[in-house]
């Protein structure tokens, strides 16, 4: 899960991830670009390991909040989707669609 690591200036803190390994929601996080207002300043990207879980998230972050792009399947054999959450912190959902065959 992230954590937070002093900096040489004790009143700044930098947010790290934990590796894949360590944390099996996958959860990762970008620093945004231009002007910054609470929530669009950083996105939250979280990789699930079942299109039940991404519906199930994507479903319960999304509500009361706005979504930005509806899940929908990637010509990369992904699963994706967007939303800001009903705090305006934005998020981002990537799941692996299952490979064909597989019966999953």
């Amino acid at each position: 899960m992230a954590g937070l690591v002093k900096s040489r200036r004790q009143d700044h803190a930098q947010p790290t991830v934990a590796p894949r390994r360590t944390d099996p929601h996958g959860i990762r996080h970008t620093s945004g670009h231009g002007s910054l207002k609470v929530g669009s300043n950083f996105s939250v990207s979280v990789h699930c390991d079942s299109l039940d879980e991404i519906e199930r998230l994507f479903s319960a972050l999304g509500r009361n909040g706005n979504v930005r792009m509806p899940l929908g399947n990637m010509p990369w054999g992904s699963r994706l989707g967007m939303l800001s959450d009903q705090f305006g912190i934005q998020w981002l959902f990537n799941g692996d669609l299952p490979s064909e065959g597989s019966g999953s």
